[in-house]
């Protein structure tokens, strides 16, 4: 049912704006003249967020009432409390009353419902059930659309007290619903005082029912009591903001227009001075230097003056938002990593010269010279990498999770291994192209994975551990949740309904398909090309055996020295990007199917087309030294979840302008 109100404009702008009337689903229609506005809303769905009896307007009352409490019990738990045979029929003929009121069968459903109390042909009725009488008085009460003829309310009223008074000591909440009813059709008959002591009624058996505060308040004003109105009013406000508006469209309230406007006015500054002073003090009792300048206008957006329908959802906004993560990424300049790198130096040196040899009549005659030789020497050099920095933060400034991404610039490499070390599986080389992309410089602590998927599966616990115990479609789902919370858009798209057939592991329950979009600006895994060209040190590379060394145990957690367990990230010596712990600590899982290495020159290669089991790079703690090395290669079932694996993030780069 549509309802259409005349409210006057500055009245309106005391109760809502544009934002705050959609949230309840109200519309504004148009602007008739002389100061006012028509608003429409349907009445039993304005407010998603309103008491537990929605505000409405004259004719929607009996049919909201008819479907609150007990009244919408089905059949079968209502047969339960029978006990008699003529119970057992009173109340199938509730059901059929019911059945016919739903469907605007009015006469049918009066019928029914007398025969429900009093009895047919073959039944003696039951006059003990309070629903009965509930849905008798909504009958005669009246509503939209309904059967006029019906419409009787004396009956009305005796009906809602009958309904209450059989209740009240077992279901208070729902004989207030009766005493409420009771008290319109009441003042529908123009008997205040009797409708205000019903209302009464309803108020001391559910001081929750804004309704009931409402309509007390309607009762006092009609009655010219304006001062006590209004405190009901408040009343029905402080529950339900929902009321002011009512407020404005109901006629008794409109007959003392000047007053409201002033009451209402008077409110509203209150209400926003009030909620000014909150926030204040949250902010000063939590406040950091380290706020960031976007997330402080978003915070200033909150004390700026509002409406009485706004200020209520920006109150709840305020809470949340004190107790949501703040995402944002500053860009922290060059960092400079320092490495020994072995350099061809020319250095002199002296060396004798014989100028006559030595015989048996004369001593060997002989001179130093200086000469130049190339010689390899140990020699620091600095590397600048471009760092960026992902917070997640509390509007207070306290820092609930942040990571450092370093700025792999675009490149060509050979990947895989061209010495000897190498298994089968690291050949042949391949000639690859990169595009510029960004790494974390650390693997995923677990103190990020529980920020954003609100649990903790490793087996090693700790806030600075990497994360272990994952599988690559836990991976990819953490992923797409970080990108969210962060505001940037997911990589991967998820289908787990659809069976993945490039999945060719006849033992993987999971099977969903998965596509990924590289130039999303969302996290995502590595691919493996990625995670090498990164390990090995991008362009700045050193060619060393591992991630920044020739000696694993600079720059590795492994077997011979974990002590059989994860190490918190980032303790080991960074390789000539600043990236840590890409040999050793925990497995990285990588975007690619395994599979043998095929022989093409590529540009950003996402691996195989299909296979049985995602690609691991990088060794763990509990491997060998061997597996640690740059171009080592792991594998594993995607669904897979051991103590050494783990995983690493990768976001796209994307140069601003």
């Amino acid at each position: 049912m549509t309802v259409v109100i005349n409210v006057r404009s500055k009245n309106l702008d005391l109760i809502a704006n544009a934002d705050s009337l959609a949230i309840y689903n109200v519309k504004t229609l148009d602007s008739p003249g002389n100061g006012f506005v028509r608003l429409s809303y349907e009445v039993l769905e304005s407010s998603a967020e309103s008491s537990e009896l929605n505000p409405t307007f004259h004719w929607g009352f009996g049919k909201l009432i008819a479907r609150l409490g007990g009244l919408s019990d089905s059949l079968s738990d209502l047969v339960k409390d029978a006990d008699t045979p003529q119970q057992t029929l009173a109340f199938n003929h509730f059901q059929k009353a019911r059945e016919a009121f739903d469907n605007e069968l009015f006469e049918l459903a009066l019928e029914e419902i007398n025969n429900s109390i009093n009895g047919d042909l073959t039944s003696s009725g039951y006059k003990e059930e309070w629903r009965f009488y509930q849905l008798l008085g909504i009958i005669h009460l009246g509503y939209y659309n309904c059967d006029v003829k019906l419409v009787d309310l004396e009956k009305a009223v005796k009906a809602f007290l009958d309904s209450a008074e059989l209740i009240i000591n077992k279901r208070p909440a729902d004989a207030a619903y009766s005493y409420l009813a009771a008290g319109w059709a009441a003042y529908c008959l123009g008997d205040i005082s009797n409708a205000k002591s019903y209302t009464s009624k309803a108020i001391e058996n559910n001081p929750g029912l804004a309704e009931a505060f409402f309509q007390m308040a309607k009762l006092m004003i009609a009655d010219g009591n304006v001062k006590e109105s209004f405190k009901y009013l408040e009343n029905a406000i402080e529950k339900d903001t929902f009321y002011a508006l009512k407020s404005i469209a109901d006629r008794d309230f409109q007959n003392h227009e000047t007053e409201l406007t002033e009451y209402l006015e008077s409110l509203r500054k209150e209400k926003n001075n009030k909620y000014k002073s909150k926030i204040t003090a949250d902010i000063n009792a939590l406040r950091s230097s380290n706020m960031p300048a976007d997330l402080q206008k978003r915070i200033d957006n909150f004390t700026s003056g509002k409406s009485l329908l706004d200020l209520s959802k920006t109150e709840r906004d305020w809470e949340e938002f004190k107790l949501k993560p703040w995402f944002y990424t500053v860009e922290m300049g060059d960092i400079f990593v320092e490495h020994d790198v072995l350099v061809k130096v020319v250095e002199p040196y002296r060396e004798k010269v014989v100028i006559r040899q030595a015989t048996w009549y004369r001593r060997e005659e002989s001179k130093f010279v200086t000469k130049n030789r190339e010689v390899e020497k140990k020699k620091k050099q600095k590397y600048a990498v471009k760092i960026f920095r992902d917070t997640f933060t509390f509007f207070t400034g306290k820092v609930l999770a942040d990571y450092d991404l370093v700025l792999v610039e675009e490149g060509n490499f050979l990947m895989g291994d061209s010495s000897s070390t190498g298994r089968s599986d690291e050949k042949p080389v391949q000639n690859v192209k990169l595009s510029p992309y960004l790494i974390c410089t650390t693997q995923v602590a677990q103190k990020v994975w529980n920020l954003v998927m609100n649990n903790n599966p490793s087996n090693f616990e700790g806030y600075n551990l990497p994360v272990d115990q994952i599988s690559w479609y836990d991976s990819v789902e953490f992923c797409n949740r970080l990108s969210a919370m962060a505001g940037f858009t997911p990589c991967y798209t998820i289908n787990k309904e659809k069976d993945n057939s490039l999945n060719k592991n006849k033992n993987d329950a999971f099977r969903w398909t998965i596509t990924c979009n590289l130039k999303a600006n969302g996290y995502r895994l590595p691919t493996e090309a990625e995670w090498e060209f990164a390990a090995k040190g991008g362009n700045s590379t050193n060619f060393k055996i591992f991630s920044g060394s020739d000696d694993v145990n600079q720059v590795a957690w492994y077997k011979d020295n974990s002590g059989y367990k994860t190490q918190n990230v980032g303790q080991k010596q960074a390789n000539e990007l600043g990236i840590y712990d890409m040999s050793g600590n925990v497995w990285e899982w990588c975007w690619d199917w395994y599979d043998n290495y095929g022989l093409a020159e590529t540009h950003d290669p996402m691996g195989p087309e299909y296979g049985a089991y995602r690609v691991l790079r990088g060794g763990s703690w509990a491997d060998s030294k061997n597996y640690q090395r740059s171009t080592g290669r792991g594998s594993e079932s995607p669904f897979g979840r051991y103590s050494s694996i783990g995983l690493r993030l990768v976001r796209a780069y994307i140069k601003k302008g």
